[in-house]
C-alpha cells in the first residue's frame, strides 16, 4: 500500500502540439512575464519535486525553462498525448529516480490556471489509487494524477492503438472523481481552461491582468 506521507510528487507538461488553431506555437506565447509554457512550469516547480516537459521531437524549439526542468521527447511517432504521458512518467522514473508508488500531476502546456489548491485537492482524493481523473462534463486526463507504476499499463494501451490519456481511466485501480467533488476545490473551473485559439489567449491574458 502506498505511503502517502513519503510519496514524491512530480509534474508532467505535455507540449507536443503544433498550435494549429492558434496559428503559432502555443508554448512560446508571452504570458505572465514568461512564455505560456514557462509560466506553467514555474507554477508547477513550486509544487512538485521535479517537472518534466515532453515535446514532440528534437526539432521542436522549446522556450527557456526554469533550471532543473527535465525535457524529453515522445518516443512513439503519432502516439498522441498518451505517448507523451508515458514518456513523462518514464523520465520521472529513469532520470529523476521516482518510484512506482510516487505520482505525477499531468497537464498541458496550454492550461495556465492550474494552481496549488487544485493539485492539493486532487492529492486529498488519491488515496491508494493508481490514477485519479476528474470528470467534469467529460474525463479530464490533463488535470489528473498518475502513479509512476502505471507506465506498463500506458504502454499496453499504446500497443492496442490508444492515443488519448482518457483511456487510463480504464486502469483497474483508477478512480474517476465526480464533478461535484472536484468543484469543492475548483469552484470556478479555471484549472480546466485551455488556450487553443487567439481569442482564448486574449481572454487568458486579460484574466491574468485582472488577478494582479
Amino acid at each position: 500500500m502506498p505511503d502517502k506521507s513519503r510519496m514524491r510528487l512530480g509534474a508532467v507538461v505535455l507540449a507536443g502540439g503544433r498550435g494549429t488553431r492558434m496559428g503559432r506555437a502555443k508554448e512560446a506565447l508571452p504570458f505572465g512575464g514568461a512564455t505560456l509554457l514557462g509560466h506553467i512550469v514555474n507554477r508547477l516547480a513550486a509544487i512538485a519535486q521535479r517537472v518534466v516537459v515532453v515535446g514532440r521531437d528534437l526539432q521542436q524549439d522549446l522556450p527557456q525553462l526554469a533550471a532543473g526542468t527535465l525535457c524529453a521527447v515522445d518516443d512513439r511517432t503519432n502516439g498522441g498525448p498518451l505517448a507523451g504521458l508515458c514518456t513523462g512518467l518514464r523520465a520521472l522514473r529513469d532520470d529523476a529516480g521516482f518510484g512506482d508508488d510516487d505520482a505525477a500531476f499531468v497537464t498541458g502546456c496550454d492550461m495556465p490556471f492550474v494552481d496549488r489548491t487544485v493539485i492539493d485537492g486532487l492529492l486529498q482524493h488519491l488515496g491508494t489509487h493508481a490514477v485519479l481523473m476528474p470528470r467534469v462534463e467529460v474525463l479530464q486526463p490533463l488535470c489528473a494524477l498518475y502513479r509512476i507504476g502505471t507506465i506498463d499499463y500506458a504502454i499496453a494501451l499504446l500497443d492496442r492503438g490508444e492515443r488519448t490519456p482518457r483511456s487510463m481511466a480504464s486502469h483497474p485501480n483508477a478512480h474517476v472523481l465526480p464533478a461535484a467533488t472536484f468543484a469543492t476545490f475548483c469552484r470556478d473551473g479555471r484549472a480546466l481552461r485551455n488556450v487553443n485559439t487567439p481569442a482564448d489567449y486574449e481572454a487568458a491574458l486579460a484574466e491574468l491582468d485582472d488577478a494582479r
